[in-house]
């Protein structure tokens, strides 16, 4: 398929605010599910950044650690492939109207959440279409889908795309540890464009983004720029929703101490009457793990 060249830089989306993913500017913002979608200056200047010209050009599924892309020990790992377990390419009847299969990814994700080792690999390539190049393509070449898992669960994500020929074509689409689809953006306009988004409520969720058709491209696309961050890497104040939202004065009780209710209804009867009320006692989480890297492509 023929892709054009594009000398001017990256586009990016301005928007004057962001509103509630079920409204009709949501819509029209091309974005969907509980994500709020953001520009390139919502992230801080720690977040996690991949050019693909930290490999060269050819490299299957690439794997980056924080050393690779030049981050501090300790950072977030990303790993590459096609779409994740569970899920397959679709055919006419499943895909969007217009959209071509090899790029069109049907299913559920697995629990939990890795990719798919039998699907064909993403590679290094070099893309005449994008002024930055290298980018990171699927296969065929320009023309698959690409998905990546976050060895630890981030906030938000952001990378460029294109170069597309078609508005509302390509989505990007964020999925939780346990294969759940969590929200969306599609690109509105041709040419290079950024597509980014973030948690509704700012927090850790996303462990797995997927670039994927949603409609019909006559031209292929690719990423490039790849940003993502934790919730701590954000700039908040340019995220008016997340901002409001976080602004709010959290209540508290006088002590500090924040009480958690146990016992069933039967309890509140059967109980004698205390002498004195006892203070409450702050609960603590229970501990929680996390898997290695290498779990990620394991399959059962």
């Amino acid at each position: 398929m023929k892709r054009f060249y594009c000398r001017s830089i990256l586009l990016k989306i301005a928007f004057c605010s962001v509103i509630s993913t079920g409204s009709v500017m949501a819509q029209d913002q091309g974005q969907f599910g509980k994500v709020i979608r953001i520009e390139a200056n919502a992230f801080q200047g720690d977040a996690g950044r991949i050019t693909f010209s930290e490999n060269p050009v050819g490299t299957k599924n690439p794997v980056y650690r924080p050393h690779n892309y030049g981050a501090k020990d300790g950072g977030i790992s990303v790993i590459f492939g096609s779409y994740f377990d569970g899920q397959h390419l679709g055919n006419r009847s499943q895909c969007p109207h217009g959209a071509n299969p090899d790029g069109c990814v049907v299913g559920k994700p697995n629990t939990p959440l890795r990719l798919a080792r039998n699907a064909l690999p993403t590679f290094i390539a070099r893309d005449g279409s994008n002024p930055n190049s290298p980018s990171l393509s699927g296969s065929p070449q320009f023309n698959g889908p690409i998905t990546m898992v976050f060895d630890k669960d981030v906030a938000g994500v952001g990378l460029a795309g294109g170069f597309f020929n078609a508005s509302r074509s390509t989505a990007i689409q964020a999925f939780d540890r346990v294969g759940n689809l969590i929200g969306g953006v599609k690109n509105l306009h041709e040419g290079m464009e950024y597509l980014a988004l973030v948690t509704e409520d700012g927090q850790n969720a996303i462990a797995g983004l997927q670039f994927s058709l949603v409609g019909a491209e006559p031209a292929g696309y690719a990423i490039d720029d790849l940003t993502f961050a934790l919730a701590s890497q954000l700039n908040r104040s340019q995220i008016p929703s997340l901002a409001d939202v976080l602004a709010a004065p959290a209540v508290k009780p006088a002590n500090g101490a924040v009480a958690k209710p146990s016992g069933g209804l039967s309890d509140l009867f059967g109980a004698k009457k205390p002498m004195a009320a006892a203070k409450p006692t702050p609960s603590k989480p229970a501990a929680g793990g996390a898997g290695s890297l290498s779990d990620l492509f394991k399959t059962d």
